[in-house]
């Protein structure tokens, strides 16, 4: 209930000669325009609501039946309107003002033309507009989409483009259209716009080609072939997002680590066709190129006695038994890659670093300078036999426990 009225200024919605102000036009056609009735607008801008204010005290408004309207109360109801509109006071003040003058403008004679009235007696907007194609429905009656949002969508999911995008660095665009009012639309927000809007966005995202969609999730949500595949990959390949880019030249505009990671985690429902094409490809040619190695490995038929006879110049090849020999030194010494080479008494060899060492343990890489491979099997070796080491505190190493005596 409100105190008593003389506490707060009042707007005029209707004036002594029982017409409507500019103030209520404002108010029934931002409603038209969101389709946004007040109790909704209400519940989206719950937390700065006047006290007080509830939608029965604005649906007599809009019906003609109050004559003013406590001043904050009307405040609040059009910068809300205004806001999911994505128009400013003054491109509102324009277009009502449009409106208007549409409404009362007298064609030259012709007997089949006729005055379009914007509003019928209810305030709701009359079949004249989108008769004379003024409005375009985007919303039935029923709340369910026109043909006409239908094709806007299906717009933006060939071509991939936003609302954003798509006005980005035009300077075409229609004044009080902004990419938060097509949002809007497509949202299902908003119940009629005007038709030179949306000719200008359904003609903007026709200038774009079609991109094929790739569903990496079911209708049900559960993974397609596609997404099985991709993940497949990455199993076997053991590669990150970030490690299979890294790898590449030529990325596509818009494919980046972070969608990638969403890709595998379920978390989009689609991707672009280019994108996914170019994925499969990189985590394909990284298996190639492992098989490939591991051929010309078969190729060399090498006496697998000795790691010594493996020796191509100053190049080891890292046979199975060298691998079985490292893994196992390492599981008895407690080391880690990291420890072996930040404990070590001795010159760390140039270019060995413990991603290389894990490297051969992984069988990722099959070769090895002789130089890297020696050290660390006379490391392991020398652990074994009880030899010194520079910093016993990495001698059974945990990285975290490491990191916490080094804060």
């Amino acid at each position: 209930m409100e105190t008593s009225s003389e506490k707060f200024d009042r707007v005029v919605l209707i004036d002594r000669s029982n017409s409507e102000t500019c103030d209520l036009k404002y108010l029934k056609f931002l409603c038209d325009r969101t389709g946004v009735p007040p109790n909704k607008l209400l519940q989206r801008y719950s937390q700065d609501k006047p006290k007080g204010l509830i939608a029965e005290k604005i649906i007599p408004c809009l019906r003609g039946e109050r004559k003013t309207l406590r001043e904050d109360y009307y405040d609040f109801v059009l910068a809300g309107w205004l806001d999911a509109a994505g128009l400013d006071r003054k491109e509102l003040e324009n277009l009502v003002g449009e409106k208007d003058a549409i409404s009362v403008k007298q064609e030259a004679p012709k007997a089949q033309d006729k005055k379009v009235n914007l509003l019928n007696a209810d305030g709701a907007l009359t079949e004249a507009l989108f008769e004379e194609k003024i409005m375009t429905r985007l919303l039935d009656d029923d709340g369910l989409p026109t043909d006409t949002l239908c094709e806007l969508r299906e717009l933006k999911e060939k071509t991939m483009i936003g609302a954003l995008k798509l006005l980005k660095g035009r300077e075409d665009v229609p004044e009080g259209l902004s990419y938060t009012t097509i949002q809007n639309w497509l949202g299902g927000r908003t119940k009629c716009v005007e038709s030179h809007y949306v000719e200008f966005v359904r003609e903007a995202w026709q200038t774009y080609p079609e991109v094929g969609t790739v569903w990496l999730l079911n209708e049900n949500g559960t993974p397609s072939d596609i997404l099985c595949e991709l993940r497949n990959l990455k199993k076997k390949t053991d590669i990150s997002p970030r490690g299979l880019l890294r790898r590449c030249e030529n990325v596509p505009e818009g494919l980046s680590e972070s969608i990638l990671r969403r890709w595998l985690s379920g978390s989009i429902d689609k991707a672009k066709g280019t994108h996914v094409d170019f994925v499969r490809n990189a985590y394909l040619n990284h298996i190639n190129e492992k098989q490939e190695k591991i051929e010309k490995y078969k190729e060399l038929s090498v006496d697998q006695d000795s790691y010594l006879d493996a020796f191509v110049g100053n190049i080891i090849l890292v046979t199975p038994e060298i691998r079985d020999r490292l893994i196992s030194g390492f599981e008895k010494t407690g080391q880690s890659s990291f420890s072996l080479l930040k404990t070590s008494e001795d010159d760390v060899p140039t270019g060995l670093t413990a991603r290389g060492i894990r490297a051969w343990l992984k069988g990722d890489m099959l070769y090895a300078p002789e130089e890297h491979l020696n050290f660390v099997l006379k490391e392991l070796d020398g652990i074994l036999e009880g030899k010194p080491r520079k910093d016993q505190q990495y001698r059974f190493f945990d990285m975290k426990k490491h990191l916490r005596e080094d804060v």
